[in-house]
């Protein structure tokens, strides 16, 4: 299963002025970061992001000699942009690492300081309705559902995991008021050709499934998304 992140990109420049400005930071062996462009179209570009990371590790040799040991890592992971209206584009990164402090600063790098790049949150049963609607996905189910701030009483919140065998979020429903509880996480069961595959949805902007399957669904995230 892959875990994507998603942003959207502010930048007043075309798809192809994007992929020139990042080939201007392409990766080479010395750098610290850089990109790599694997697939450039008119409506997408995908690539990597490629950091090196230089540990510096102190050990004790069999005389007791402290010896300085540098130990050569990189973090790489794979990207997509695609455009979403006018100067405005949806960033899908696969796999993130904790932090991507260094991707933005490559972008800065690539492209000035004049674009902002924000963390997409999501509304998890507007999304899921809207790809319902639009998607040729005949089964949808949610079998589990995250529901933050459920109120308890005068003073109290709760928060509750709950795994169905139907439907999670209508289960909860009959049960207390949701109203106005944070559906935080919800994953769902989508079933097309006898076959079976997951998604989770979280608010913060992460999708995780396999790689087929979201790309299947990439259109209507696109949609949902504008």
């Amino acid at each position: 299963m892959t875990r994507t992140k998603w942003l959207t990109l502010s930048l007043a420049k075309s798809t192809s002025e994007i992929s020139d400005l990042l080939y201007t930071q392409k990766y080479l062996r010395g750098h610290a970061t850089g990109f790599e462009l694997t697939d450039v179209q008119r409506n997408r570009i995908r690539g990597k992001f490629i950091e090196e990371i230089i540990v510096n590790e102190v050990i004790i040799d069999p005389f007791g000699e402290e010896v300085l040991n540098n130990v050569r890592r990189y973090s790489i992971f794979e990207f997509q942009i695609s455009p979403l209206k006018k100067h405005q584009f949806l960033v899908r990164i696969n796999n993130p690492p904790r932090t991507l402090k260094n991707f933005i600063a490559a972008l800065t790098e690539a492209f000035g300081f004049g674009f902002a790049i924000e963390q997409l949150n999501i509304d998890i049963l507007a999304m899921i309705q809207h790809l319902r609607r639009t998607s040729d996905i005949k089964r949808w189910a949610i079998v589990r559902v995250r529901m933050a701030n459920i109120p308890l009483g005068n003073s109290s919140l709760a928060k509750i995991e709950v795994l169905s065998n139907g439907d999670a979020y209508q289960d909860l429903q009959k049960c207390m008021d949701v109203k106005k509880a944070t559906l935080e996480r919800a994953t769902v069961e989508l079933t097309d050709n006898d076959i079976t595959n997951q998604i989770e949805l979280v608010s913060t902007g992460v999708i995780s499934g396999e790689m087929e399957v979201l790309d299947q669904l990439m259109p209507m995230f696109q949609t949902y998304f504008d």
